[in-house]
């Protein structure tokens, strides 16, 4: 097993760990020197009760783009409203000890602000929102959303 990965590139590799900590494989843990550290559903993966398809991509930090309003692949995003959803996701760090990045990506924001999800059920359908997420930060996400 060591040496497995010597052939992946730092960058790639950053995206598997992104990819599995979205899916909820693994978490990162700790404040000060955060590690990875397996999730439940991650031991299931291990024990091949669950699965999980990686996609090889190089690890890309999010364009930034000027302006209020962008069109992104899912819709019109409100700057406004991702502006919203970014505090909403550092409270929720902050609360955890975590970076904001392991609470939501970027990504899933700007889906989330572009399409508007009304209900638990609905988020479900948001890349980067598994029902783990949804059932522990569901409440708040809606919240902000129906308050936009």
């Amino acid at each position: 097993m060591f040496g497995l990965l010597r052939d992946v590139s730092a960058s790639e590799l950053r995206g598997y760990v992104d990819q599995l900590t979205q899916a909820g494989f693994i978490e990162r843990t700790g404040d000060q020197y955060p590690t990875l550290q397996i999730t439940g559903t991650g031991a299931d993966l291990l024990r091949g009760r669950a699965e999980c398809v990686l996609y090889r991509q190089p690890h890309q930090p999010a364009k930034r783009r000027k302006g209020r309003v962008y069109r992104d692949g899912g819709g019109t995003v409100d700057e406004s409203l991702f502006g919203r959803l970014r505090q909403l996701r550092l409270e929720l760090a902050r609360a955890r000890g975590v970076p904001p990045y392991v609470i939501f990506h970027d990504t899933t924001l700007r889906e989330l602000a572009a399409r508007r999800p009304g209900t638990l059920a609905e988020l479900l359908d948001i890349p980067g929102i598994g029902e783990r997420k949804a059932e522990v930060y569901g409440t708040a996400i809606l919240a902000v959303l129906a308050s936009a």
